[in-house]
């Protein structure tokens, strides 16, 4: 009986072939690692990039809707005037600041933002019925939370006790966090003229940041908003002005009759 000739070291089972060998792997191997590794960073820039656009886009949206709200309160701002004492119009009393900056709260009357109109005006066929006014204050405290050096923007409505809205919530107060990465934030009267008329307005200034990297944030509390962005900070920067009606009307028409609609009465 014939013996099979053995296989030769080194050789493959396949009929033919040969096996790769250890220096050929290593090879292989080294030329995909050199391959993967632009295509990782490649991967990792573009995931970064758009990790950053979805935290520019939230913090922007997020600004936008604190304006808007800053907006409307300033809007509908007014003073307590119940119709017996003679009215000096001083328009830096209508925004009561308390503390200093970074963390200083705003204070002023304002017509009630949620409910309906007519919910403002006490019901009643004699007599004055003046508008029951909210208080709105808001309010910047630290965050105070690891690699969050930012500021806690908070908004609360103190109701009168007679408006229906009031009974709703405890205390008739209303608080709703507006944003937990505010870096500066300030309401300043101010006034213009337009020829012989002076206009009273406020100015707003609102600054949001955050990071993908805390560590990249400032870490002291600012005493103005940033002028230069740091690498890796999304920042969303607004300003605006306010035109506040109720004031204004009564500049211009100082001295009018009061009426069941003119006075205003605060909680």
């Amino acid at each position: 009986m014939r013996s099979l000739p053995s296989t030769a070291s080194g050789a493959s089972s396949r009929p033919g072939g040969r096996g790769f060998t250890l220096v050929e792997i290593m090879l292989v191997v080294l030329c995909l690692a050199l391959l993967s590794a632009p295509i990782w960073r490649l991967l990792r820039t573009g995931t970064r990039m758009s990790l950053q656009g979805m935290l520019q886009v939230e913090t922007t949206q997020e600004a936008r809707r604190i304006i808007r709200q800053v907006y409307t309160d300033l809007k509908q701002s007014c003073f307590q005037y119940e119709g017996k004492e003679r009215i000096e119009l001083d328009f830096a009393t209508t925004l009561e600041k308390v503390g200093d900056l970074p963390t200083q709260q705003y204070r002023f009357l304002a017509f009630p933002f949620p409910g309906k109109i007519g919910e403002a005006i006490p019901a009643g066929e004699k007599g004055y019925g003046w508008r029951r006014a909210s208080r709105i204050t808001y309010a910047l405290e630290p965050v105070g939370k690891p690699g969050k050096p930012f500021l806690r923007l908070t908004r609360t409505e103190q109701f009168h006790p007679d408006h229906p809205q009031s009974g709703r919530f405890p205390g008739g107060r209303f608080t709703r966090v507006m944003s937990e990465r505010v870096h500066f934030f300030s309401i300043t009267p101010a006034s213009c003229q337009s020829g012989d008329q002076t206009l009273y307005y406020f100015w707003i200034t609102l600054q949001l940041a955050d990071s993908l990297e805390p560590q990249g944030l400032p870490a002291a509390l600012p005493d103005g908003p940033l002028v230069r962005r740091p690498a890796g900070v999304v920042i969303a920067d607004f300003g605006e002005v306010v035109y506040p009606e109720y004031f204004n009307a009564f500049l211009t028409r100082n001295g009018f009759n009061v009426n069941w609609y003119s006075g205003v009465v605060g909680p």
